[in-house]
């Protein structure tokens, strides 16, 4: 009975796993040849974005916004930024430049089978992000919102605290997982056709 192929995604993965390993050896002097030289591993297959509409796009955001003001700010900055979810739930207060209208990005929350942890963005490059005039109305609004919060538990909203969070005082980051199914769900609710975000940010 012929054996099951193995999907390409995984062959791609087992690839370059070895292809370092054997790197190392060949380095360390163990062997004298990197054989996995030889062998090509199956193309990564190419996106293929499918981003909502313009229309569905307004009718996203305007259940976004009736539903949560602060959850319609993080919809409108990644459909405006197209950040990917990651990166979102890692911005800190820190790392906007509200006056000069500049957002920087430097780290990811990565999360995976239950491990959640904080590390560096998919590039490992910082990059630097302009805002225009109405994302930093938004934004304004939303620091404006999350300081009132924090005052209502006897807290401060410091330049380290994550600019979204369920914590009054921004202590703690949304999780990539929970901010995808919230999508979906506002997604489905609103019939929208492009149940994801395809350009790599929710997804």
């Amino acid at each position: 009975m012929p054996s099951a192929r193995l999907p390409a995604g995984t062959i791609r993965q087992i690839h370059f796993i070895l292809s370092g390993a054997l790197k190392r050896a060949v380095r360390w002097r163990w062997i004298a040849t990197n054989p996995i030289v030889e062998a090509e591993p199956p193309s990564a297959p190419r996106p293929n974005p499918q981003p909502p509409s313009a229309a569905e796009a307004a009718q996203i955001l305007a259940a976004a916004w009736e539903r949560d003001p602060a959850w319609g700010v993080l919809v409108w900055l990644v459909m405006v930024t197209g950040q990917r979810r990651g990166e979102l739930c890692s911005i800190r207060w820190r790392q906007l430049d509200l006056d000069r209208g500049a957002l920087t990005l430097a780290r990811s929350i990565g999360q995976r089978d239950g491990e959640v942890w904080e590390k560096d963005t998919k590039t490992h490059q910082q990059r630097r992000l302009t805002l225009d005039e109405h994302a930093v109305g938004l934004l304004r609004a939303h620091q404006d919102l999350c300081r009132c919060n924090a005052e209502q538990v006897g807290a401060t909203l410091g330049r380290d605290a994550f600019v979204y969070s369920r914590s009054p005082d921004g202590s703690t980051h949304l999780l990539p997982d929970s901010a995808t199914q919230r999508y979906g769900k506002l997604a489905v609710a609103t019939k929208a056709d492009s149940v994801r975000f395809a350009i790599r940010n929710f997804a």
